[in-house]
């Protein structure tokens, strides 16, 4: 499990995105938001991958639909994994 200090709740990553709870769900339904693990029944995301969502949100909403802002969204992921793994 990661560092606890770095991981957010739901609630927590639709404060920090600014959208409401159901729009973080649909996030994560459309795999813009990955959770990272799972404690109880609760999602927790981390931290810092909340915050590069946000900052690609903020660069793909005007021109893209949410469709292939998860598709971006999640080549960019896969990238980022294997340059950290690398």
């Amino acid at each position: 499990m990661r560092d606890s200090n770095n991981m957010l709740n739901t609630s927590a990553v639709a404060a920090t995105l600014g959208v409401s709870v159901s729009m973080c769900r649909m996030y994560k339904n459309t795999c813009i938001i990955e959770p990272n693990d799972t404690k109880g029944n609760q999602d927790l995301y981390d931290r810092n991958e909340i915050k590069w969502v946000k900052r690609r949100l903020q660069q793909l909403r005007s021109n893209h639909s949410l469709k292939q802002i998860s598709s971006i969204i999640g080549q960019e992921r896969a990238t980022r994994r294997q340059v950290t793994a690398g």
